[in-house]
């Protein structure tokens, strides 16, 4: 799945869908990817916290050791991950909010600079997916319910393969991860 990332009428960044994209099609420009594998069972404790910054899923996304989903892809040396650009957790934190509107959410994790802490990997926000969601239905089995980045109160969103976006408590329920990516291509 593909969005591509646009300027916004007041100068931030948006997103929107790429619709009918084939491997034929001319990409100009930066884009945001979704990967189309679901990863399971990785968190001992479903999403950790329900503030992405501190969550284990981001956690899970971002290390380099040896249970991180970058060592267990072997991308250290991929010369498409080496294309990747990161984005700073207030980039991520600007439309964070859970509705269809790029409404920010407060940054409030401690002991990390949103500022200038970036990552390569990280999950769609609700904003995000809602761009993408009616062109999910990708025939996952009922159980490939992915998170989302984006929570409210102890929950944080999920979305089921036909593209529906729910919410759930984020220490109990352990659910897939689609990592997303962006790539500006010239």
């Amino acid at each position: 799945m593909i969005l591509k990332e646009t300027e916004a009428s007041d100068g931030t960044t948006d997103v929107e869908s790429v619709v009918g994209y084939t491997q034929e099609t001319d990409l100009n420009g930066s884009y945001y990817f979704l990967l189309d594998t679901y990863i399971a069972n990785v968190f001992s404790t479903a999403f950790g916290s329900a503030d992405y910054a501190v969550s284990t899923a981001r956690d899970f996304l971002i290390n380099s050791q040896t249970d991180g989903f970058i060592s267990r892809a072997n991308l250290e040396n991929s010369a498409v991950y080496n294309m990747v650009e990161t984005r700073t957790l207030t980039d991520l934190y600007s439309n964070n909010g859970a509705s269809t509107t790029k409404t920010p959410v407060e940054f409030t994790a401690t002991g990390i600079d949103p500022n200038t802490t970036a990552d390569k990997l990280w999950l769609l926000s609700y904003y995000e997916v809602s761009k993408i969601s009616t062109r999910l239905d990708d025939g996952g089995s009922p159980n490939s319910v992915f998170w989302s980045r984006t929570r409210s109160g102890n929950n944080v969103y999920d979305v089921y393969p036909s593209g529906s976006i729910h919410y759930a408590n984020a220490t109990i329920y352990s659910q897939f991860v689609r990592p997303a990516f962006k790539i500006t291509i010239n």
